[in-house]
This record gives C-alpha cells, structure tokens and sequence, in this order.
C-alpha cells in the first residue's frame, strides 16, 4: 500500500478537527483541545483558554510543551507523553502546569491518540484543573503530619504527668495515712468539746484530701491508657453494705435516711472489678449526701437482664437534695466541672468525680445517666454487664 501525502492526512484531520471543535467548543470546565501528530496545537476550547489563559490566536500553532515547566522540558517530558500514548493509545497523569500568567495549577491530563485507517493524525488532550484538590490534599498531609506529632507530644505529656501525679500520690499519701491514721486516734479520746471539733476537721480533711489525690491519678491513668480492669468474683451485696457504712457517718452528721436494696434475682456473687464498682458507688453516694440536706439517701441494685452469661445490673444512688438544673445538666460529666460555681462555692469539691465514674463506667463496658429535677433530688445510675464465664478466682 502506497503512503498517502501529507496534504491528504491534513485534509481528513481538519475534516474531523471540525466536527471536534463544533462538539467542545463550548465545554468550560475541562481544556479540550486538539495537536497535531508533532505536539502543535490545533484547536483551543473555551474551557482551554479558561484554565491556561491563552486564547486560540495566541496559542493554536505553537507547541504543548508551552504548558509545561522548565524541568519538565528539559526532561522531555512532553514529548514522552506523545511517545507512550502513540504507543498505548493513550496516556494518563496528573502534575503540574503553567498558564500564561506563570503562575502554576494542578492538572489532571488525558492524551488520546487519534488515528485515521490506523495512521497517526494527532492526539486529543483533555484538561482539567484539580489545584483546589490538591492543594485541599496537602493540606490533609500537613494536618496528619501535624496531628501525628501532636499525639506523640501529648502521649509524653501525658505518660510525664502519670509519672508525676504517681510519684506525687506515693510521697503524699504516706505521711497522708500518717495524719489520718494519728486523727482517727484522737478522735475517739476526750479532749473537750472544742479540740475534738478541731481533730474531727484534722480528720475529714485529711480524707477529702486523699481521695482528691486518688481521683487526680485516677483521672491521669485513665488518659494516659494505662488503667486495667480485673475480673474476679466478689459478693456485690457486700460491696453495698460497705459503700452504706462508709457514707453513713456523713449522711448521720446531716440527720438523713440511708437504705438501700438489692434484688434477690442478683447472683450472689458477680464477676468484675470490685475494686471499680465500688469506686463509683463511693462517688456517687458521697455526693448524693454532700448535696442532700435532708430526707433520704438510697443505695440500690436490680438485675437488668441475664442472658446466656451476661449479667446485666444497674446500680442507683436516690437522694431528695437540691437537684441540677436543666442548663447546667449536659456539661456534668466533664471533668473539673460542677454544675454550677455557686455550687463548688457552697459545698466545694474537684468536679473529678463524675468524670471519673463516666470513664470507669464506660471502661467496664457499660452506661452511666442520671435524672433530676432542682430542689426535688437526683437519680444516678449506671449499668455494667458482668460476664460469669471469663472470671477469675
């Protein structure tokens, strides 16, 4: 078969270069334009000179690579381009580009190779302009790297001020056990009216004192990650008689009712962490009775559920005390927060407590919640599935 002339291959790509420019002319999003076989453009779309800024005068006869930058060009990049869609019949990338103004965009390219009865007559090129995406890209890639290095500095942060708050609480506590142990002692001798009094303050100080400092290295292990749960059997009727007789003398001082059940449908003995459910309960009955002036305090537990074997009780703490406010309700579980500053003023207290009891809870792989209505009472609760067949014994 004989070579036809380069003036017939012109002839049938202007043909179809006229149907082509008829079909996208208008298109403004994308740059779609025709080269021909050496990489010279032939045609230019309104999407074209949109994103490069030439107009068809300026630009149609002049080579591709005016597109392109200097390290491009330099690498023959452009002419690659053509060599492997030549090749494929097609050629994909993304990358940067230059418009007449020099300022760069980010392109996404697609150049199809046209052929006529299998010769090459030139190739299609679409355009598109992705800089918002990519910029948006590295932006996330900054953002991660940034987040990344953020988390690596509060983890030591963090495993810093475990060390710290443990190193703190071992030095306290000791000379701590020390006042209270030496307090508790005093307290039951007669040494008039007035330094009894003094001795009884020596004494619940020094306890609200303790607690404040098991709470705050609490509250920083649980950050930190480093709090573990135990799952051993205990008598969870025990654990109650001993949350009541430990609030009693407060809830006595006050002249307040403390009661309490547990449902008999409760197996007498639950696996789980004692030591944790305790724990909470302490929280919130201390602080049923702070906030209680008068009426009743109740302790108590129902069994919720029992399938297979999970057990699933909830816990309540009732009192008839001042009550939370509706505004005040949904920040009371953030840490270091009371419901309200005349309410810290007035009775006082870290804003630990409910914080920490929320993360136990939750730990333990249960809820918490309460319901309250001011000057009528509060009910906290909380609900822990206990798991007969992975405990310890």
């Amino acid at each position: 078969m004989t070579e036809q002339s380069p003036q017939t291959t012109a002839s049938e790509f202007n043909q179809n270069a006229a149907i082509f420019r008829l079909l996208v002319s208008a298109v403004k999003d994308y740059a779609i334009f025709m080269l021909d076989p050496n990489g010279n453009v032939l045609t230019w779309n309104e999407g074209a000179q949109r994103a490069k800024g030439y107009t068809a005068d300026e630009i149609i006869g002049k080579h591709f690579s005016t597109f392109y930058t200097q390290d491009a060009k330099d690498r023959r990049h452009p002419q690659h381009e053509l060599e492997i869609a030549a090749k494929q019949g097609s050629y994909e990338e993304e990358g940067w580009r230059v418009r007449k103004d020099g300022t760069m965009f980010w392109a996404s390219v697609v150049i199809t190779a046209v052929r006529v009865e299998g010769r090459l007559v030139g190739y299609a090129k679409v355009t598109r302009d992705l800089t918002e995406r990519r910029i948006a890209e590295q932006q996330k890639e900054i953002d991660a790297k940034i987040l990344a290095a953020t988390n690596v500095e509060l983890g030591q942060a963090l495993e810093v001020k475990t060390r710290f708050l443990s190193t703190i609480s071992h030095e306290v506590r000791t000379p701590m056990a020390g006042i209270i142990g030496m307090a508790e002692l005093l307290s039951v001798e007669d040494l008039g009216a007035e330094n009894n009094g003094i001795v009884r303050s020596i004494f619940e100080s020094s306890k609200r004192l303790l607690q404040l400092l098991n709470n705050l290295l609490d509250s920083a292990r649980m950050e930190s990650g480093t709090v573990s749960l135990e799952n051993r059997t205990f008598p969870i009727r025990a654990v109650l008689g001993e949350v009541r007789q430990l609030v009693s003398p407060d809830a006595t001082k006050k002249g307040l009712n403390l009661k309490g059940t547990c449902d008999l449908q409760i197996p007498e003995e639950l696996c789980g962490d004692e030591l944790r459910v305790r724990q909470v309960l302490l929280n919130l009955a201390f602080n049923a009775v702070k906030f209680t002036q008068s009426g009743d305090i109740d302790i108590s537990c129902v069994l919720k559920s029992q399938i297979d074997d999970i057990t699933l009780v909830r816990f309540t703490v009732r009192d008839t005390g001042i009550g939370i406010r509706s505004e005040a309700q949904a920040k009371l579980f953030q840490p270091f927060v009371q419901a309200e500053d005349a309410t810290t003023r007035l009775y006082g207290g870290s804003g630990l407590g409910l914080s920490l009891s929320k993360q136990l809870v939750e730990l333990m792989g249960g809820t918490i919640g309460f319901e309250s209505q001011i000057d009528k009472g509060s009910t906290f609760w909380f609900e822990v599935p206990f798991q007969q067949g992975k405990c310890l014994v």
